[in-house]
């Protein structure tokens, strides 16, 4: 794992006893008891999570935190609190907080916690990247636009035939439009739209004409189950600011599926009331089919590890569980494969095989080296013991790097 975790805790003890806890599952920790000294670390080095304590003398918790999420967005953050209440709930995850866990500690609670806001936290990086990028390259297209614009009203001063130089710039402006990869727009609050160009033609197969003559609006394409989440989105933005992000189906006019990227931000009057919309439609038909395409994918080896006669685990470097097929979870009692995520070999029937299993696990992780058709005991459910045949192989990043191993065995 390797990911750097900052516990924050007045209680010396406290931050002590789950700092040594996560630290046996691989993270590395830095602890203290003041917001004062946690400030100075967060400027000397980075943490990818957060855990702090609500309630703190001086700054309290959730000020520190709402500091430290603006400051370092990268930084996810789940906060300790010693009540389990609704308010405390609501105001950690109101400062952008993704979990909050009480006092005293369950294990398991902390480390699905932890997991899932470092999972949450990439994730959000992955969006900002892509965002920053899509952002990027409109920027780009926005400065040629200003050098255009720049240039034509220098023209303008320089040429006394106006009407030469204002076809001159409409055929510039439109130049750049059409090389926009996307379909410029400005809508209205009935979802009525004015489009610059025929592109829309081309994204939807309906004519520019029919969206001009108010004969059909943006509304009328959008899919019924997407239209309230595109609207809520849009009452969220209105909130935050003046900018939005929607992703919804529509429906061309030959009845195929359409994804449309909707990005664009309010223009208000000098009252501050929104007079129209203004933005961009994307086609995201081909990352989405690849979304798809990932988790079909996915369902498949899913499939396939569940029907091949033998049982099949794999765990990470710290040799707690990330998956198994639905034979090794029925040996290990469980009904749902997803069951045994996040647990390891003591928390299982075997436990009294645990330390063997874990023995094996260390020296494929450590060498490298397949380890192949190996007898093993485990104790079944039913508190039987059996011989089983296990085979264990190393598991390797895009890198290279081991990240953990994956398992089979049979009876």
């Amino acid at each position: 794992m390797n990911e750097n975790i900052l516990i924050l805790d007045d209680d010396k003890k406290i931050a002590e006893i789950l700092g040594r806890f996560l630290k046996n599952r691989g993270f590395i920790l830095s602890e203290t008891t003041s917001a004062e000294a946690a400030r100075k670390l967060l400027k000397k080095q980075s943490f990818e999570l957060l855990l702090c304590d609500i309630n703190l003398p001086g700054e309290s918790g959730l000020d520190f935190v709402r500091f430290a999420l603006s400051e370092y967005p990268q930084t996810a953050a789940v906060m300790i609190t010693g009540e389990d209440d609704s308010i405390s709930a609501s105001n950690a995850l109101d400062i952008g907080a993704y979990d909050y866990i009480t006092k005293p500690f369950e294990r398991q609670r902390v480390l699905f916690s932890v997991a899932n806001a470092l999972k949450r936290r990439e994730l959000s990086i992955a969006n900002r990247s892509y965002r920053e990028d899509l952002e990027n390259m409109v920027s780009k297209r926005t400065e040629k636009l200003q050098e255009i614009n720049a240039k034509l009203l220098k023209e303008i001063s320089e040429r006394k035939n106006t009407q030469k130089v204002l076809q001159e710039s409409e055929q510039k402006y439109r130049f750049l439009i059409n090389n926009i990869p996307g379909c410029v727009y400005k809508g209205y609050k009935d979802w009525s739209v004015d489009f610059i160009d025929d592109k829309v033609g081309e994204l939807t197969g309906f004519d520019k004409k029919l969206f001009d003559d108010r004969m059909l609006k943006w509304s009328d394409l959008i899919f019924d189950e997407d239209f309230q989440e595109a609207a809520q989105v849009t009452r969220q933005a209105l909130k935050r600011g003046n900018d939005y992000i929607r992703e919804y189906r529509i429906k061309t006019k030959s009845g195929e599926i359409q994804w449309i990227q909707d990005r664009g931000q309010f223009v208000r009057n000098e009252k501050g009331e929104i007079e129209y919309f203004s933005g961009v439609f994307f086609d995201i038909n081909e990352r989405k089919q690849t979304e798809e395409a990932l988790q079909e994918s996915k369902q498949i080896i899913e499939e396939i590890i569940n029907a091949i006669p033998v049982r099949v685990f794999w765990k990470d470097k710290n040799l707690v569980f990330l998956g198994c097929n639905a034979l090794f979870a029925h040996d290990a009692g469980f009904a749902d494969p997803k069951d045994i995520i996040g647990k390891d070999d003591y928390q299982m029937v075997w436990h009294g095989q645990a330390e063997l299993y874990r023995d094996g696990d260390r020296q494929v992780i450590e060498s490298g080296e397949p380890k192949m058709l190996t007898e093993e005991p485990q104790t079944t459910p039913e508190g039987n013991t059996i011989t089983l045949l296990t085979s264990k192989v190393p598991l390797h990043s895009a890198t290279g790097e081991i990240t953990g191993i994956l398992g089979t065995y049979m009876d």
